[in-house]
């Protein structure tokens, strides 16, 4: 069977994606889901710490069948919601 994959958008509240990735890793099918995770770069100086911290944490995610950085380098925010 093929499994959906999950798309999970983070940015700079580094809590949150853990809180985030726990709960998906909790679902008893993660292990056969591909996760991909897509992070905006900083739009400012004030962000960046914590999109790093973020980033740091989104390397270390296993639990499922694969997992994929989608990371945005540019000050160009192209966030979802506007």
């Amino acid at each position: 069977m093929i499994h959906a994959p999950v798309l999970l958008f983070v940015y700079n509240r580094p809590a949150h994606v853990v809180q985030a990735v726990a709960s998906l890793q909790q679902n008893k099918l993660a292990a056969q889901s591909p996760l991909f995770i897509y992070s905006d770069a900083a739009k400012d100086e004030e962000s960046r710490l914590s999109v790093e911290e973020t980033r740091k944490f989104i390397r270390t995610v296993t639990g499922f069948e694969s997992v994929t950085e989608c990371l945005r380098t540019g000050i160009i925010d192209i966030g979802i919601f506007r």
